[in-house]
């Protein structure tokens, strides 16, 4: 049942890259927001159904050697999930 829940289940990401991305691009990026930020960075935020849409877009980015500045996964309350909270202490 985990297994069947796991499938159903869609995470949201946000993509911070540096430099101005157009729009167009947002069906190549598998229909990701994508939203020009005032500092000159552009951010890419959706839903992917599991960890290799994400990989496929961080490839893309990769691959049009754009710079990537942050990656971060969006919980359903809109807050962010920060590596720090998950992170495990060696004594646990």
């Amino acid at each position: 049942m985990a297994d069947e829940q796991k499938k159903d289940t869609v995470e949201i990401y946000e993509i911070k890259i540096q430099g101005h991305l157009d729009t167009k691009w947002s069906e190549w990026f598998y229909d990701l927001i994508i939203t020009q930020e005032p500092d000159g960075a552009t951010t890419l935020r959706g839903a992917h159904p599991d960890q290799n849409v994400l990989h496929s877009v961080l490839d893309r980015l990769r691959d049009m050697n754009l710079p990537l500045l942050s990656v971060r996964q969006i919980v359903p309350d809109g807050q962010t999930i920060h590596d720090e909270d998950k992170a495990v202490s060696a004594d646990e």
